[in-house]
């Protein structure tokens, strides 16, 4: 991401960042905790994730940002 929002972006992406991880972090123990199985590995979530990678070179902030439809 580039442009004359880049500072602000960026914090927020790593705010939302670590609030995401605190959460995940969070509902991985209950699970845990109730002898649930949690995702293991970078393989697994490869097999289970319903998001398509985007390696196109050069993305706009509003299209980051906005609506994937």
């Amino acid at each position: 991401m580039n442009g004359p929002h880049f500072r602000d972006y960026h914090l927020l992406l790593d705010d939302h960042g670590e609030h995401i991880f605190g959460v995940a972090h969070e509902v991985a123990e209950r699970v845990r905790k109730i002898d649930g199985t949690t995702i293991r590995s970078i393989g697994e979530i490869d097999r289970l994730q319903r998001i398509l990678a985007n390696d196109v070179e050069y993305v706009t902030p509003a299209a980051m940002l906005g609506p994937t439809s």
